[in-house]
């Protein structure tokens, strides 16, 4: 008789970092037992399918790695990569798409704060005034910020250095390219050129929570419970005692389970931790047959004081091949800001019509008696993430350090408990598959 005991991982949470995180337990060998409150997987990551092409919830892609080349490999999963004709990113300025939206003088600024100006944050500065301090103002309000508020959906202003670079050691001194020098020297050997960029799948995002979901089940001994939400964690803790826990929940569903923890409450107190800021994330993805793109293309970025609500538009007729059936264009709009909070999806519809043909006058030329310009919204679908993304400031920066002496006591006690989802070190899809892989 085998009197081995199979060591077991409990999974609190079925989102990307739960699923991944299940996945990387049982190639450790352990079983899993995964614990979902809802009735399905995969949190803000699906995708819809249209009579017209597929209809991404959240992410359409994600930027490709050693370890997701593995992860896909060993879910049968094959990865898709971007056509070649949507490699132009654009910003949207003064009526007018620009590849490079500031003077000459701007961008001289912003290389010579790049290559010679101390990178290291000051204290309690947020990241749009380090932005400013290395690169410059016009530099920040027109690239930087479109570029990282937009991964982030939040205003510079709002963000804390350390948070967003949590992963990266700032050096004394050193420029932000001397930094970076230092961070990539050993890291240059395990990234292969051919692994660098944006893929997807030829189904859209759900193959890869699919691909998760399946490769749980095909484990005999590992478990899915949905509609189990978890709610006493001293009581699943004490009548789990053996097993290591992974609690990969939202940021805010995260709090709702700690609080009442002994060992949080105890802890609690040493960190500077005030209130918690959410953002509401909404996308609207569209087909028909015009398009505000006059050519082909990645998307579009808008600066903030443009007179528009919108973040980013994306071409997806441009970016993955077979996207798109019996219409030829595709959108999705992504809007972000407290203003969605008490937004309804007739109400985002109407700022959506209205800054959409305002941008197809202005960038295709389309006349307004064009019967084109209304073809294209009859198939219209919207998905609204009430407080969905965690804002990246101090508070956010204390809370981890607060997870991470919980993660080292229950390390020490023999008790193992981790923590992992879009609030711990990067909020992009491979971020949070990353992050879920390691043990740490």
């Amino acid at each position: 008789m085998n009197n081995l005991i199979t060591k077991k991982t409990i999974i609190i949470g079925g989102g990307i970092s739960g699923l991944v995180s299940a996945y990387s337990a049982i190639q450790s060998g352990s079983t899993v037992i995964l614990y979902e409150k809802s009735n399905q997987l995969g949190g803000l990551i699906g995708t819809k399918y249209s009579e017209n092409g597929l209809v991404e919830q959240a992410a359409n892609g994600f930027l490709n790695s050693s370890s997701i080349e593995k992860l896909t490999k060993d879910l049968n999963l094959k990865l898709l990569k971007p056509e070649s004709s949507s490699k132009k990113r654009r910003f949207f300025r003064n009526n007018k798409l620009h590849s490079l939206p500031i003077s000459i003088f701007a961008l001289l600024r912003g290389i010579f704060g790049f290559c010679f100006i101390n990178s290291e944050p000051n204290l309690d500065e947020n990241m749009q005034e380090w932005s400013q301090r290395i690169f410059g103002k016009d530099f920040t309000e027109f690239i930087i910020e479109p570029a990282i508020g937009g991964i982030y959906s939040t205003e510079l202003e709002l963000m804390y250095v350390p948070s967003v670079f949590s992963k990266f050691k700032f050096y004394n001194g050193k420029s932000l390219l001397r930094n970076l020098l230092f961070h990539f020297k050993n890291k240059k050997k395990e990234i292969k050129p051919n692994l660098r960029g944006l893929v997807s799948f030829q189904n859209g995002m759900q193959e890869l929570i699919k691909g998760l979901h399946t490769y749980i089940l095909n484990n005999s001994k590992s478990k899915i419970h949905l509609n189990s939400k978890i709610s006493n964690l001293n009581h699943f803790l004490e009548s789990n005692k053996n097993n290591e826990i992974r609690i990969c929940t939202s940021l805010f569903e995260t709090i709702e389970l700690i609080k009442e923890w002994e060992l949080a409450k105890e802890i609690f107190p040493k960190y500077d931790i005030c209130s918690f800021s959410y953002q509401t994330i909404c996308t609207i993805t569209q087909f028909g047959m015009n398009t505000i793109f006059p050519y082909k293309a990645f998307g579009i970025l808008f600066p903030r004081n443009q007179n528009l609500f919108v973040k980013g538009v994306l071409a997806n007729h441009c970016i993955f091949k077979g996207r798109v059936k019996n219409l030829p264009y595709s959108e999705t709009w992504i809007y972000s800001g407290d203003w969605l909070n008490d937004a309804t999806e007739t109400s985002v519809k109407e700022i959506f019509v209205k800054e959409r043909n305002f941008l197809l006058s202005k960038l295709n030329k389309l006349r307004n008696n064009d019967p084109n310009r209304k073809i294209f919204l009859h198939d219209i679908h919207i998905k609204i993430w009430k407080n969905a993304f965690p804002i990246y400031n101090k508070n956010l920066y204390n809370f981890n350090n607060f997870l991470d002496e919980i993660e080292f006591i229950c390390e020490q006690k023999g008790n193992p408990i981790r923590f992992y989802g879009n609030y711990r070190n990067g909020i992009g899809i491979r971020s949070l598959i990353e992050n879920a892989m390691i043990s740490r």
